[in-house]
């Protein structure tokens, strides 16, 4: 499984529709694997869940999202963790232990 955390210098991005950056876990029996940093490039607000999809991910963990954001990537099949911050590494190690809350279909960290 590919678990994708928006990455800024180390930590969980705040803001999913402006990560320029991705963080990708393989996961593989609760364990991980490798990790691989990747650029959006030419992937904008409306379009990194494709980017997602395209790498495989099944998990994002974020810090927010908007409404359309989750609507994008419900249609990908990719399931949203937000209200995450700190360290990707720790956030990681909360998600496999089971300490982060799966925010369901429709809620989102940010309104606008």
């Amino acid at each position: 499984m590919i678990v994708a955390i928006t990455y800024e210098n180390g930590n969980v991005f705040m803001h999913y529709g402006k990560t320029r950056q991705f963080i990708l876990f393989d996961v593989e029996n609760n364990v991980v694997k490798s990790e691989k940093i990747i650029d959006c490039g030419e992937y904008s607000h409306h379009t990194l869940a494709d980017l997602l999809a395209l790498n495989g991910v099944e998990v994002l963990i974020c810090g927010g999202c908007g409404a359309h954001a989750v609507e994008t990537l419900n249609a990908k099949n990719i399931k949203i963790y937000n209200n995450v911050c700190g360290d990707v590494h720790v956030a990681i190690k909360e998600y496999l232990n089971g300490n982060l809350n799966f925010n369901g279909p429709t809620e989102c960290g940010c309104h606008h």
